[in-house]
């Protein structure tokens, strides 16, 4: 199986201070054996890792995305995943993809539900936690959250600026915080910054355990592109994801060549 991971990002961000090979390799632990990995960037997305935390580069990023993602539907891939927590555009991506299209964000929320009753989610600021919250909302799976400050910041991860172990300490008392309110377990809520910590083999605090979004996200693009394989429905196009004819479509986004 191969599957593309689409960073939302113009080329060389992430790169610049190693994400995208740290992507990489979070990836490789947990992929089944026959499966293929492939990262790439939109190459035309947020020029800072942080700008998707201000609403109209988060819309700029779901347009982006939404391309993206309909340019890359016929390349080899069996499955697509949106390499940003945020899922810009992942339902109407969904609505115009012939494949399977993976959320990292509503990944990991999922995975947390089976794993325990109530979750948190915990992200490097708290200038995100807007979009978070809402596609939380978006999914229906605010019930399943702490009642009390269900997305929690730490100490800004700047990783080369900062000692890690600093960030990963600061790390570890927000997760008990969280579980002091009645987290059973965590969501790490970014794509970018905070596979760092499952790279440095934390997967768990405390007893909590800590949901990689990008291992939620491999898991589920295996899951739903071996359905689509195998000839069994993986997703329903009776009403929210029906697909238009693709000449309709392809007058829509010839319009962003």
């Amino acid at each position: 199986m191969k599957i593309t991971i689409l960073g939302a990002f113009t080329e060389g961000l992430i790169e610049s201070f190693g994400a995208d090979q740290v992507i990489v390799n979070v990836a490789g632990k947990v992929k089944n054996p026959d499966t293929e990995i492939i990262y790439k960037n939109l190459g035309k997305g947020l020029t800072h890792v942080d700008d998707g935390d201000y609403y109209a580069f988060h819309l700029f990023c779901e347009t982006t995305m939404l391309t993206g993602m309909y340019e890359e539907q016929d390349k080899g891939a069996d499955a697509l995943i949106m390499g940003c927590f945020y899922d810009p555009s992942l339902l109407a991506s969904r609505g115009i993809v012939k494949i399977p299209v993976i959320g990292g964000g509503e990944a990991a929320m999922h995975l947390a539900c089976s794993m325990g009753e109530k979750f948190a989610i915990v992200v490097p600021n708290y200038a995100c936690q807007h979009i978070q919250l809402r596609n939380a909302l978006t999914y229906g799976l605010r019930d399943r959250m702490i009642d009390n400050r269900p997305i929690r910041a730490i100490t800004r991860m700047d990783w080369a600026a900062v000692d890690p172990g600093e960030i990963i300490e600061s790390f570890k008392d927000t997760v008990r915080s969280c579980a002091d309110d009645g987290a059973e377990v965590v969501v790490l809520g970014c794509w970018a910054w905070i596979p760092v910590l499952t790279a440095n083999g934390i997967y768990e605090v405390d007893g909590i355990p800590l949901v990689d979004p990008c291992i939620a996200a491999i898991k589920y693009a295996e899951l739903f592109g071996g359905l689509k394989k195998s000839g069994i429905p993986w997703i329903s196009r009776k009403s929210m994801y029906r697909t238009p004819l693709k000449d309709h479509a392809d007058k829509y986004f010839s319009q962003f060549k």
